[in-house]
């Protein structure tokens, strides 16, 4: 009998004929081919109907494929599993190159607020400490950042502070008022100024 991927149509043939592009034939000792199943493709002398591999999804301009070059490379940012109807956009927090059957998570550091072909470092100020961050934080007062990338904040140092979020820098405490050692609660968060009776006449005071 003729094998999968091949029929004859006559009585006593000697020869087996190859099912054409776009047809298939899953069984032995058949007569005709079957036409490709939706959502798959069908080479010459196909035994089954195919799948796109992954990173690829079906035409759907076509009304049958017929090879694997039929299939469509899913573009940056999205990602497409094998026998996929369409491409599928990457979650926040994660990225994709052309052509991906996963996407990859933003690594500590970087944010992605929606599927990009890339994730972008977070600027200084803010920071991202899990991998597949949507977005940076910015760092709270009394720390900073001061590098982009960063995947935590530093505390200001006593005598020094950072008056509001996103931080990239200390300041040094002016005179007439102090900055908190970094071990109490308002660790480098802002200046107070010296209690009435008292005085600080140099920068950079931690009381």
């Amino acid at each position: 009998p003729c094998a999968k991927g091949s029929y004859t149509d006559e009585p006593k043939q000697d020869k087996c004929t190859p099912c054409a592009a776009g047809t298939y034939q899953d069984e032995e000792g058949k007569t005709a081919c079957l036409q490709c199943q939706k959502g798959s493709y069908c080479p010459h002398g196909a035994a089954a109907s195919l799948p796109c591999p992954a990173g690829k999804h079906i035409d759907h301009s076509l009304p049958v494929m017929m090879s694997i070059d039929d299939c469509i490379m899913c573009p940056a940012g999205t990602f497409c599993p094998p026998g996929s109807d369409n491409a599928t956009e990457c979650a926040p927090g994660s990225n994709s190159s052309e052509g991906a059957g996963a996407c990859v998570l933003c690594p500590p550091g970087y944010s992605s607020n929606r599927g990009n072909e890339s994730c972008y470092e977070c600027p200084a100020g803010s920071y991202a400490e899990t991998v597949g961050s949507a977005q940076c934080s910015l760092c709270p007062p009394g720390e900073i950042s001061e590098r982009s990338g960063s995947v935590n904040c530093t505390i200001c140092g006593a005598g020094t502070f950072s008056g509001s979020s996103g931080g990239t820098a200390c300041e040094i405490c002016p005179a007439g008022g102090y900055c908190e050692a970094e071990s109490t609660a308002s660790c480098g968060g802002g200046f107070t100024p010296c209690p009435s009776g008292t005085f600080n006449p140099l920068p950079g005071n931690s009381s």
